[in-house]
C-alpha cells in the first residue's frame, strides 16, 4: 500500500496528491474515503496529520534508499541486529535506520560484517543512550560517527577476506558452532583493519557494554 501512495520528483520522495490517487487507483481512495474521518485522528509524536495529507503514512522514508541493497537496523536493541536488505522488502522509518553505500568501492557484505562486530558493537554501547532494560538507543546522527579504518585502501586482503566470510556466513553455514568460528575470524580481522592492541582487544572482549 505505501507505494502506492508516493512517487518520486527529482531527488525526493512525495506523496501523490488527491486527485492522482483517485484517478490512478479509484478502489483504494473509495475505501480511504470511507475511513477519512478515522485516518485524520491519527497523530505522530506531534500534532495529529496534515488535513490536506489525511490519507498518508505519517512519516515516510526515501524510495530511492528502499530500492537500493541496503543494511537495516532497528533504533532500539541491546546487542547488533545489522541485516541486509537485497530485495527492498525492508524500509526505513519510525526507529527503523538504513545504511547504503555510496563508495562503489566498498563491497555492502563488508560493510555488514564491519557493523555487526565486537568492535563497532562496543563503540556504539559507548556513544548510544541506554533505554530501560538495559536497550541502546541508535539514531542516524550515532550511526553516522561509526568511524572507518585508517588507510583502509590499503587493506585489500583483509576486507576480501571479511567479505567472503560474511558470504559464507550467509549462506553456508547453519550450525551455532561452526557460525561462532566463523564471526570470531570476522571479529579478529576488523581488530586487524583498526590497528588494535591485544590490550585493547582484550578490553573490548572482556567489557560489559
Amino acid at each position: 500500500m505505501l507505494f502506492i501512495l508516493i512517487k518520486e520528483e527529482g531527488d525526493k520522495t512525495v506523496l501523490l496528491t488527491e486527485k492522482e490517487l483517485k484517478t490512478l487507483y479509484p478502489k483504494t481512495y473509495s475505501y480511504f474515503i470511507s475511513n477519512k474521518e478515522k485516518l485524520l485522528e491519527r497523530k505522530d509524536s506531534r500534532s495529529k496529520v496534515d488535513e490536506k495529507k489525511w490519507y498518508g503514512i505519517v512519516r515516510f522514508g526515501t524510495y530511492s534508499i528502499f530500492k537500493q541493497p541496503k543494511i537495516i537496523t532497528p533504533g532500539e536493541v541491546s546487542n547488533n541486529k545489522f541485516s541486509l536488505d537485497i530485495t527492498g522488502s525492508g524500509f526505513s522509518f519510525a526507529r527503523v535506520y538504513a545504511v547504503t553505500i555510496t563508495d562503489k568501492t566498498f563491497d555492502i557484505y563488508f560493510l555488514l560484517g564491519l557493523l555487526n562486530s565486537n568492535l563497532i558493537e562496543y563503540y556504539l554501547h559507548s556513544v548510544a543512550p541506554v533505554k530501560a532494560g538495559g536497550y541502546f538507543q541508535y539514531s542516524a546522527e550515532i550511526l553516522d560517527t561509526i568511524p572507518l579504518p585508517k588507510n583502509i585502501d590499503e587493506k585489500t586482503k583483509d576486507v576480501e577476506k571479511i567479505t567472503a566470510l560474511v558470504h559464507k556466513l550467509m549462506q553456508d553455514e547453519k550450525e551455532e558452532e561452526k557460525r561462532l568460528k566463523i564471526e570470531k575470524s570476522i571479529d579478529q580481522l576488523v581488530y586487524k583493519l583498526y590497528e588494535l592492541s591485544n590490550n585493547e582487544i582484550s578490553l573490548i572482549e572482556n567489557s560489559s557494554i
